[in-house]
């Protein structure tokens, strides 16, 4: 962000990323806590991690509010407008990603009683969509367009997990019937899980944007690297 001969409209940009810093924290302490009930299922930890999601939704709208308040009375321009525009976005993506921590806690509490099959990699995919938000929240911090670029990049392994995990469950349910309840809570967990990597590269995205102006949805990542290096 640059600086401007009104400190007030200075501390309002900074207002608004201290605020999505913080529902960012939120959604990271969500998924570590949901990582923790896919293996545990403790009925606590889920509960505290479904009831605190009200919290980040409150954030959403403190952001929203806060955006629509600068664009009213600041009419931004060029990398203010950019700025707050892709706040905007980050935040909804934020949301989302808070949405689906509740929710993986919901679907493993839904195991119960039930035989578990063997989660293979799962414990792999946690720790990359871990990695990944723990990323792409660092490079909105930092405005660092490359950083985000590679958390797009980190992406195709997850996806790939996601299909193993499928597919290794989908075998064991034909081996084991008695595991077919579990199993299918968990390919909904694992899936759950790709979406926040989803999530954290639509964010990733948006650092780009914020930082260069350049809009690389529905780009491949190899292009988009390609299109921000000549940029540079």
């Amino acid at each position: 962000m640059a600086l401007h001969t009104t400190t007030r409209y200075d501390e309002e940009l900074n207002d608004l990323k201290s605020h999505v810093l913080s529902m960012g924290e939120r959604v990271q302490e969500a998924i570590d806590r949901a990582a923790e009930v896919v293996f545990k299922r403790d009925r606590s930890t889920a509960q505290h991690t479904i009831e605190q999601d009200s919290a980040v939704n409150a954030l959403e709208l403190e952001c929203d509010e806060m955006t629509r308040t600068l664009l009213v009375r600041r009419q931004p321009a060029g990398s203010d407008l950019r700025f707050i525009i892709a706040c905007n976005k980050i935040v909804t993506d934020l949301e989302r990603m808070g949405d689906l921590a509740a929710g993986i806690c919901r679907s493993a509490l839904r195991i119960g009683s039930h035989p578990v099959p063997d989660l293979g990699d799962m414990p792999l995919l946690v720790e990359k969509v871990r990695r990944q938000v723990a990323r792409v929240l660092g490079a909105y911090a930092h405005e660092d367009m490359h950083e985000a670029l590679g958390t797009i990049g980190d992406d195709d392994e997850i996806d790939a997990l996601n299909a193993r995990i499928y597919q290794a469950l989908i075998d064991q349910m034909g081996r084991d019937p008695a595991l077919i309840s579990a199993a299918i809570v968990m390919t909904n967990i694992a899936k759950n899980l790709e979406r926040i990597g989803d999530l954290a590269v639509s964010v990733a995205q948006m650092v780009v944007y914020m930082a260069s102006g350049q809009d690389i949805r529905h780009i491949a990542p190899k292009l988009a690297e390609h299109i921000i290096d000549h940029d540079d």
